[in-house]
C-alpha cells in the first residue's frame, strides 16, 4: 500500500501485517541481527504498533527489499517482545521511529542471544 504523510507529504511504502503477527517466509538464506539492523537503518522511516496490526512504513520505492518478510518478522518479533515488557495500559498503540526500532532490536537480540548461551532449562 502507499500513502502520503500529511505533514511532511513525503511518499511512504506501507506493509500492514494483521494480529496473527507472522508474515509467512518465502525460502530464502535468512538474515541476521546486522543485516537486519542495517536495513531498518536504510529502508525503514516508523513502525506503528495497534493490537490489531502493525504498520511499517517504508521509504519511497523500498518496500520490495523485504518481499521475502524476514526483515517484517524480526520487527513484528520484536514488537511483541517489547509489548510483553510493558505495563497493560501502555501497550494498546504506540509509534517508534528508525533509531528507537534500531534500539529494540539490538536489545532482543542480544536478550535472544544471551538466553541462548546462558540458560539452561532441565
Amino acid at each position: 500500500m502507499e500513502g502520503v504523510h500529511r505533514e511532511t507529504l513525503k511518499n511512504h511504502s506501507l506493509k500492514i501485517v494483521g494480529r496473527g503477527g507472522r508474515a509467512k517466509l518465502r525460502v530464502v538464506k535468512a538474515l541476521d541481527a546486522l543485516q537486519v539492523y542495517e536495513l531498518i537503518a536504510s529502508f525503514v522511516d516508523e513502525v506503528f504498533f495497534h493490537p490489531n496490526y502493525v504498520c511499517i512504513c517504508f521509504k519511497w520505492g523500498t518496500h520490495e527489499v523485504d518481499s521475502s518478510h524476514q526483515l517484517t518478522a524480526w520487527i513484528v518479533d520484536s514488537l511483541h517482545l517489547l509489548r510483553e515488557l510493558l505495563p497493560p495500559k501502555q501497550h494498546t498503540h504506540f509509534r517508534l521511529d528508525v533509531q528507537d526500532m534500531q534500539r529494540l532490536l539490538l536489545r532482543a537480540t542480544c536478550l535472544d542471544c544471551y538466553l541462548q548461551s546462558d540458560l539452561f532449562i532441565q
